[in-house]
């Protein structure tokens, strides 16, 4: 069926409202015994909210040709009551603009935001799929992130770090509540490269720290440039030693170290320094799956909204701010201008945490963020089968 867009027809079409059974039957909204954090909690009493519009009936589905942009001002003014009326169901703001049509677009740009859509405020395909979905997919996503929420330990602690994978955040919470975020770049969607959810706790932070290549990264990215001229290694700060150890023994470039290289009868890692792969600061958390928190030179992949793009560590931006934060919560006196001192010194110094700090990578792609807005994103991993 051929429906035309623009003002010659009607752009949004009411089929039904969202919720009666030819659109299956109201999920259940699921009760956590006990809520893992504020967050968890936030995300049952938004649940609450949208069972309660399922039970009312909905919102109106909308139906135009997904392959063309609109502008708001492509809609008739009854069309564009009709999409008010759909976003102030789950995005209204206050009225404090001068306008319809710029209230309109606050609240399209707020819910673009909240899906993880460039906040344009015109209605590209994307948005319109959005808007399209029902209430009770909504809910079967809240649903799967309640549950997921009740996969972390019964007790998060008090002082822990929060980790989401397809959000690209990691969140402090001090003394059991949310004080503060920091972006981050995750693994990027390959199964040898993505970040792994786990549970663990930073025992120590590094500053100025050599970069260690792990023996992966040399088998698929170092060797294959091994005929390369020894200017290729050097150029990039990259040095021969016998073990990884602040003060092994540097082996220089020849021929003959090349072999032993090749061999593996020698080690490579990149000298610290700020275009070191890792940054200046790294903070360690011994897993199986020998990732870890760190700095990097690349700060301009942060201003980039899908940051998969790490092997698997997860890439921090501000790290001295947190690793000077991280250190304060671990009963110690420590400033910001300490971190600073150290790093311009160039000396590489492991500070030992006195008390440890839980550290937790998971992937929700349904939650409550510190703002209280509910958010809904793609799954960065939705590929890799064992990574959901």
């Amino acid at each position: 069926m051929n429906r035309s867009i623009g003002k010659s027809a009607p752009l949004f079409i009411l089929v039904m409202f969202l919720g009666f059974t030819a659109w299956g039957q109201q999920p259940n909204l699921y009760k956590p015994s006990r809520f893992r954090s504020e967050q968890h909690k936030a995300l049952y009493e938004k649940g609450k909210i949208y069972s309660s519009i399922f039970k009312k009936g909905g919102w109106p589905a909308v139906l135009v040709q997904s392959d063309k942009t609109l502008q708001l001002d492509d809609l008739t003014p009854a069309n564009q009551k009709r999409l008010s009326k759909r976003l102030n169901t789950t995005d209204k703001i206050p009225e404090n603009y001068f306008s319809f049509d710029s209230y309109l677009s606050q609240q399209l740009k707020n819910f673009q935001r909240r899906h993880g859509l460039e906040d344009s405020g015109q209605l590209t395909p994307e948005t319109i799929s959005k808007l399209n979905q029902t209430v009770s997919e909504k809910l079967i996503r809240i649903n799967e992130a309640l549950t997921k929420w009740e996969t972390l330990p019964k007790n998060l602690g008090n002082d822990f770090i929060f980790i989401n994978i397809s959000n690209f955040a990691l969140d402090v919470y001090k003394d059991g509540h949310y004080h503060q975020t920091f972006p981050v770049i995750v693994g990027e969607a390959s199964p040898n490269q993505y970040t792994p959810q786990l549970n663990d706790e930073i025992e120590k932070i590094v500053f100025n720290p050599y970069w260690n290549v792990p023996l992966s990264i040399v088998r698929s990215e170092i060797l294959p440039n091994a005929k390369k001229r020894i200017e290729w290694y050097t150029s990039r700060q990259f040095e021969l030693v016998k073990e990884y150890h602040p003060s092994a023994m540097v082996y220089g470039w020849s021929k003959n170290t090349m072999r032993l290289f090749e061999e593996g009868k020698l080690r490579i890692r990149q000298r610290k320094g700020p275009e070191n792969t890792l940054g200046q600061i790294k903070f360690l958390f011994p897993n199986k799956h020998a990732i870890y928190i760190h700095d990097t030179p690349k700060q301009e992949l942060f201003g980039v909204s899908n940051r998969a793009y790490s092997h698997g560590c997860v890439r921090v931006k501000e790290p001295e701010r947190l690793a000077t934060l991280l250190i304060e919560m671990s009963d110690r006196d420590w400033t910001l201008h300490q971190t600073k001192k150290i790093l311009q010194s160039g000396i590489t110094k492991t500070v030992e945490l006195k008390k440890r700090i839980p550290v937790y990578i998971a992937n929700f792609t349904t939650f409550v963020n510190p703002k209280g807005d509910l958010i809904f994103r793609e799954n960065v991993y939705d590929k890799l089968a064992n990574n959901k």
